[in-house]
């Protein structure tokens, strides 16, 4: 089972942001990835439980190898949690083309808050880009930039893998809301 990493929204917003790694993901002894459908089942059982009402997968296709990213979205749905997917390079930041969708998940986001909803990030592990875009949705719903980065590392203190995620981090600015 992933570790869920949960990010309190308060005083910003109710709900929360999970950061986890890929739901069901199996590493074999050899490095081969492979999906446990029992796992799945739990881990998505365990984020409905936490209110999570959309997952949005950070991963790239290619990373995933034999694994079909289809298999977790109906895995989500089939709990009632909405799959969205800003595959994102590993150990990169968001591209311009990629923050257009970036503007899109951010307003869905609002719209689960105000309902007290939550949302979950997975890439691989749920450290780097999970935790740079839980953080960069924390500034986009007021937070400073430093405290963003402050609350995240105080829940997955590895959070943000490179120099280039925490330069993009702190390079956002608060959203006027």
């Amino acid at each position: 089972m992933q570790p869920l990493i949960l990010v309190d929204l308060s005083p910003y917003a109710r709900g929360c942001v999970v950061m986890s790694g890929v739901p069901g993901l199996l590493i074999g002894t050899d490095g081969s990835l492979g999906l446990c459908e029992e796992t799945l089942a739990r881990e998505m059982t365990r984020l409905k439980h936490q209110g999570v009402a959309a997952l949005i997968g950070l991963v790239e296709d290619e990373e995933l190898g034999l694994i079909a990213y289809e298999d977790i979205a109906e895995a989500a749905e089939g709990v009632g949690i909405r799959p969205m997917r800003l595959p994102l390079r590993d150990f990169a930041v968001p591209t311009t083309l990629e923050e257009a969708e970036w503007e899109r998940i951010k307003n869905q986001a609002e719209g689960l808050f105000r309902q007290g909803r939550s949302l979950a990030f997975h890439c691989m592990a749920g450290i780097g880009r999970s935790g740079m875009m839980a953080g960069c949705l924390l500034v986009h719903l007021g937070m400073p930039p430093q405290q963003a980065l402050a609350r995240i590392r105080a829940v997955q203190p590895e959070a943000l893998e490179t120099e280039e995620q925490l330069a993009y981090l702190l390079s956002r600015r608060p959203a006027a809301l």
